[in-house]
Order: structure tokens, then sequence, then C-alpha cells
């Protein structure tokens, strides 16, 4: 079975955690630092949870979910490259241009939803 990192688990990280269980063919894990939030989450979806993104890591999962705060993607989509998993971010790719270059680098695809926010990572991103 599939292992699955859900990073973040504000309302898009909750969707993934259910729409991932639905197929039945994941096992789902949640790294929240909200020890309530987790918690809650942990109750409704029987997900193991993290609390620390290494910790997390080290279970070795086979794709990371990015779902934290949109400052703070590129920094995890990085560590998860690094750690050998597949990784999808949420949009937006970041809130600056700052990093993008070296985690395109470290793909072998990106690929970044249309998203006002950060029109000039996009325009980057089509060159």
């Amino acid at each position: 079975m599939t292992k699955i990192l859900i990073v973040g688990g504000g309302n898009i990280g909750v969707r993934h955690v259910r729409c991932f269980q639905a197929t039945g063919r994941a096992e789902v894990s949640l790294g929240e630092l909200s020890e309530e939030r987790g918690g809650e989450i942990l109750r409704l979806y029987g997900v193991s949870l993290h609390r620390e993104f290494a910790s997390a890591l080290g279970g070795r999962p086979d794709g990371v979910v990015i779902c934290t705060p949109a400052p703070t993607h590129v920094a995890r989509a990085g560590e998860a490259l690094s750690a050998g998993c597949h990784v999808l971010i949420e949009k937006p790719l970041s809130t600056q241009m700052e990093g993008t270059e070296e985690l395109a680098s470290q793909c072998c695809v990106l690929i970044s939803p249309a998203c006002n926010r950060l029109s000039r990572a996009r325009g980057w991103i089509y060159e």
C-alpha cells in the first residue's frame, strides 16, 4: 500500500486525508504541529499523527502532500524531495521567488496551477 504523508491539518489537509483514505489504496499519516488539531483529526480519521516533520519523513512515505501555510511550502517540499519522496504542493507554490529555482532543480517535473498570488514564479516556470 502506498504511504502518504499529509503535512498540515487545516481544511485542505483534512480534505486530502479524506480523499486518500477513500481510495482504499493509501496508508495515510498526518504531520500537524497543533496537538489539539492533530488529536481531533486522529479521532475522526484514525491516521497516525506526527508532531515533527523530520520524524514524519522518518516513516519513509512514498508521497508527501504539503498543506501548510504558503510561506513554508518550498522549504517543506525541499526536505521531502531530499528524503526521496514524491511531492504535491498545495497552491500557491510560494509567496516569494526565493528557493523556487532550487526546488525546481530537485524535481523531474514541476507543475504549478494558475495562482495570481505568485504570478512571477508562474511566469518563470513556463519559460
